[in-house]
């Protein structure tokens, strides 16, 4: 749900709230990357113009198969 959120959110707060280091996320994180979905720096993650006009197909990259 963060993604919804035009400010971003800290990369720290996913390692906080899961447990797990941001590497198991880096997959996901090129992938919307790749497709212009987010933008991100060394500290945050926000979702681009182009990411929330398509925020459930940015959302479905990060949903288990």
């Amino acid at each position: 749900n963060t993604m919804r959120l035009v400010a971003g959110v800290p990369l720290a707060n996913y390692q906080e709230r899961t447990g797990l280091s941001l590497n198991t996320l880096l997959p996901q994180l090129a992938l919307a990357e790749e497709k212009g979905f987010i933008a991100r720096d060394a500290v945050n993650l926000h979702p681009t113009e182009h990411g929330l006009r398509f925020l459930n197909d940015l959302l479905t990259i990060f949903v288990p198969d």
